[in-house]
C-alpha cells in the first residue's frame, strides 16, 4: 500500500500531527483499515453533531431541542450501518452505555440561545456559522464553527461537548488553542483582520476566552505550512517510519495502530509482555455454542483467543475474510497464562499491510 500525501493541515488536526504524523497520515490515506470506533467515541461524536446542529438552529424550547437530538440519531446511526464494523451498534440507545442519561443530561444542561445575526451561513458574506478558511498557499484549511463579524471586531468560535479546560492550568486545552489561534491567522488572511476575541463555548453556555497574539498565531501558521511540506517530502521518499513518533500512551490509544509498522514491529518484539493486542498468522478458528476460539501463531509460538457474545460474533465475520493471513487483534485481555487471551468488547481483528514506495 501507497501512502497518500496530505493535500492540506486542519487546524482541528494539527495538535495531532505534531504528536504523530504518521497517525493522521495513515487515517487519511487508509480510512477504511482504522479501528472501529468504541461506542464512548461515538456517543462523543454524536453530542457533538447533536450540539452544533442546535447551535445553528437556535431551538427555543426543550421539545425542539429533543427533535434536535432524534433527527440527528437518526442521520447518525444510517452512516453506521453502511459500514460493517459499525451497523451491529445501531442502534446506539442499546450500545452506547446510559444512553438515556446522556440525552437527559445534554437536555437539561443546554443553554438555550437566541438567534444572533451571522450564526446561519449565508446570511453575511463576511461571517457565520461553519466558515471555511484557508491560507493563501490553499495549505492550511478548515470549518471555523462560528466567525462572528462584530462592531468590536471578528469572534472566533469553537464548540465543545466536554472539558474546555486543562484541570491543572485552568486554561483552555493546548489542542483547543492551537485550533483557534491558526483559525486567527486563516481569518486575518481572509479578511485583512485579526480576530478580537478567540472564545470555547461549551453547551452550558459558558464561555472560555483563549489569549492570543497575532505573532504567535502567524508563526503556528508558518509552522503547519512548513509541516505539510516536511510530512509529504517524506512520503515521497518512502520515508514511512520517520514519520511515527512512539509513545506507550499514544500509541495505546492510537486507532490506527494496526497500520502502523512500527507500532506493529514493537509488539512482535515486545512478546509475551505485551497484552493489550495480539500478533500472528491465522491457524485456524472454530466457532460452537457463540464461543471463539482463534489460535494464532508467530515465531514458531501459538497463541489462543477466546470470545464469547458480540465480540465472538463481531471477530468471527472479521477473521472470516483474514484466514491464513497475518492479522492484529486489538484491545484484549492477557489471563494467567500468557498464551491465552480474551476478548474485550471492542477487540477487533485486522490485517497487517505491506507498504510501497
Amino acid at each position: 500500500m501507497i501512502l497518500a500525501p496530505l493535500k492540506t493541515i486542519s487546524p482541528s488536526r494539527f495538535d495531532a500531527l505534531r504528536g504523530c504524523a504518521l497517525q493522521v497520515v495513515l487515517e487519511k490515506s487508509f480510512p477504511q483499515g482504522v479501528l472501529p470506533p468504541t461506542v464512548y467515541m461515538l456517543a462523543g461524536s454524536l453530542v457533538h453533531r447533536i450540539a452544533e446542529r442546535a447551535f445553528l438552529e437556535a431551538p427555543s424550547n426543550a421539545e425542539e431541542l429533543a427533535l434536535i437530538w432524534q433527527n440527528e440519531t437518526v442521520k447518525f446511526e444510517a452512516q453506521l450501518q453502511q459500514y460493517e464494523a459499525t451497523a451491529l451498534l445501531v442502534p446506539l440507545r442499546y450500545s452506547i452505555p446510559n444512553f438515556a442519561v446522556r440525552k437527559a443530561l445534554f437536555l437539561r444542561t443546554w443553554k438555550y440561545r437566541p438567534v444572533v445575526k451571522n450564526w446561519k451561513s449565508g446570511e453575511d458574506s463576511k461571517g457565520g456559522a461553519e466558515q471555511f478558511l484557508t491560507d493563501a498557499k490553499h495549505v492550511v484549511a478548515g470549518k471555523a464553527d462560528l466567525l462572528l463579524h462584530t462592531s468590536a471586531g471578528w469572534v472566533i468560535k469553537d464548540f465543545k461537548t466536554g472539558m474546555m479546560h486543562d484541570p491543572v492550568t485552568g486554561q483552555a486545552k493546548p489542542e483547543y488553542a492551537l485550533q483557534l489561534k491558526l483559525y486567527a491567522a486563516l481569518c486575518e488572511q481572509k479578511h485583512g483582520e485579526w480576530p478580537v476575541r478567540l472564545v470555547l463555548e461549551n453547551a452550558a453556555g459558558e464561555e472560555l476566552d483563549v489569549p492570543f497574539t497575532a505573532a504567535e498565531c502567524s508563526i503556528l501558521l508558518l509552522e503547519a505550512q512548513q509541516l505539510l511540506v516536511a510530512i509529504n517530502q517524506r512520503i515521497g521518499a518512502g520515508e514511512v517510519e520517520q514519520l511515527a513518533s512512539p509513545d506507550t500512551i499514544r500509541c495505546s490509544r492510537c486507532q490506527a495502530r494496526p497500520l502502523c509498522p512500527v507500532y506493529v514491529n514493537e509488539v512482535r518484539q515486545a512478546f509475551p509482555e505485551t497484552t493489550t493486542d495480539v500478533l500472528g498468522a491465522v491457524v485456524s478458528f472454530t466457532v460452537h455454542n457463540g464461543r471463539l476460539q482463534l489460535l494464532l501463531e508467530l515465531g514458531g509460538t501459538r497463541r489462543q483467543l477466546l470470545a464469547n457474545g458480540p465480540a465472538s460474533t463481531r471477530l468471527h465475520a472479521q477473521i472470516a475474510k483474514l484466514t491464513g493471513q497475518e492479522i492484529l487483534v486489538c484491545n484484549v485481555k492477557g489471563t494467567a497464562n500468557v498464551l491465552t487471551f480474551t476478548a474485550t468488547d471492542t477487540s477487533s481483528a485486522m490485517p497487517i499491510l505491506a507498504y510501497s514506495t
